[in-house]
């Protein structure tokens, strides 16, 4: 996604856009491990008994990443809108990123995963990098998704109570 520098772009959204389009490298970095290693998503436990790669593509996603279609193209979508649309769309984009990024941080705590590389005896170096950056990432592009929401709020209120 090529990003033209708008001079008047707040410093929030673009760090909310900058933010999602690296979750969303992270995720796809994230997706080729677990499909190499052969780690479906297991969230709370469930599976969909799909192999790796059809679960990445239209499924649950894998044990390192959201699904591609119902997840990762609908964040890029909103990507977009935050970036190039302007008013309203804009918003809906910012507070969808928001929510994405919420639910991304409970999604990867949720993966047996990340527990496995808590324990020293299946400890790996990479993959608990990766896990790290699928938790942090969405979690700064949520924290940033909140900022971005309250400047622009905060200007709308401000035009409010301009005299006409």
């Amino acid at each position: 996604m090529k990003m033209s520098t708008k001079a008047n772009t707040p410093i929030k959204l673009k760090r909310l856009v900058l933010s999602s389009v690296l979750y969303l490298i992270w995720a796809s970095i994230g997706a080729v491990v677990a499909i190499v290693l052969n780690r479906p998503a297991q969230f709370g436990g469930s599976t969909s008994g799909l192999p790796v790669v059809q679960d990445f593509i239209y499924g649950s996603g894998t044990a390192m990443s959201p699904t591609l279609l119902w997840w990762m193209v609908p964040q890029a979508f909103l990507t977009w809108l935050a970036w190039k649309q302007t008013n309203r769309r804009s918003t809906w984009g910012v507070i969808g990123l928001t929510l994405f990024g919420a639910t991304e941080v409970i999604g990867a705590v949720g993966e047996p995963i990340t527990y496995e590389l808590l324990n020293p005896s299946t400890f790996n170096l990479l993959l608990a990098v990766i896990q790290a950056g699928m938790i942090t990432i969405p979690f700064v592009m949520m924290v940033f998704g909140i900022q971005e929401w309250r400047r622009r709020r905060s200007e709308a209120k401000q035009k409010e109570s301009l005299p006409s």
